[in-house]
């Protein structure tokens, strides 16, 4: 019974009936007798109720997990996963306490290093611009792990340059792309470093690693900001052909983006 409850979770969950598969779970929970069957069970439990938006159901069978099996690899994840439910429900404050009992209780799992960058937004998003530069610059040397790195940089680059210490952002977007070209993060840096040049007053350097920018990641997603940027420096200068083809540019390949009405604007 438990192993068909279990099967039927997972068939209801590839149909994306979440409600449904959580039931499904929490029954094969119920009737396992393996504790390694009970906890996938519970885990997959709250992931349903979560997919359904019912957070408190969802909470509740992960603390399932983390106060009965407390030393099983996936309580790390339960506990992880509690924050981003608290987080989804609007309770930061209890989003940040599960984020650091993870840290605390799981030192070596992957979603310590997760929960560390989730306090560090959660810090961000508040406007706490200095203990969030504070978390990001311990996670980069705490934590070994490549990507994560990389995000922890790039964060310290973005918060910098929203308050204008332009040098210290250049200098953190350029790590990213030097030291982390593979990453997520390296095509935002390496624009970033362009606006960085163009608010310190290089404003050739600035176009140059944008126009760069473009020709290696024309697809981005941030290419349509960047695409604008561009039209609006040669719209500036006079050069009216070449911003007319940049705001264009937008137009065409990104018809749908929110930049697209004011690129046709501009255009014209």
């Amino acid at each position: 019974q438990a192993r068909a409850q279990a099967g039927k979770g997972w068939s209801l969950w590839e149909q994306k009936r979440y409600e449904e598969a959580s039931v499904a779970f929490e029954n094969a929970g119920s009737k396992h007798t393996q504790p390694e069957n009970c906890v996938t069970a519970f885990v997959k439990a709250g992931d349903a109720r979560l997919a359904a938006g019912q957070y408190e159901k969802a909470r509740e069978n992960y603390r399932r997990v983390t106060a009965t099996w407390p030393a099983h690899p996936l309580a790390a994840q339960a506990m992880y996963q509690s924050g981003v439910t608290s987080l989804l429900a609007a309770q930061p404050d209890a989003a940040r306490g599960f984020f650091k009992k993870t840290e605390k209780d799981f030192p070596q799992s992957p979603f310590a290093s997760q929960a560390a960058l989730q306090q560090a937004e959660l810090l961000k998003t508040e406007g706490k611009w200095d203990p969030a530069l504070d978390q990001y610059r311990r996670i980069a040397a705490q934590y070994t792990n490549t990507a994560v790195r990389a995000s922890a940089v790039h964060q310290q680059g973005l918060i910098l340059y929203r308050t204008r210490q332009w040098n210290a952002a250049l200098e953190s977007f350029s790590s990213v792309y030097t030291n982390y070209p593979d990453s997520a993060e390296a095509p935002q840096a390496l624009y970033m470093r362009g606006f960085c040049r163009d608010e310190l007053g290089d404003a050739e350097g600035a176009l140059a690693i944008c126009l760069s920018f473009i020709e290696k990641y024309p697809d981005s997603v941030w290419a349509p900001e960047v695409f604008f940027w561009i039209g609006e420096r040669y719209y500036n200068r006079g050069d009216y052909a070449k911003a007319q083809a940049a705001f264009l540019d937008i137009a065409g390949r990104f018809p749908k983006h929110e930049l697209t009405d004011d690129a046709l604007f501009w255009a014209g």
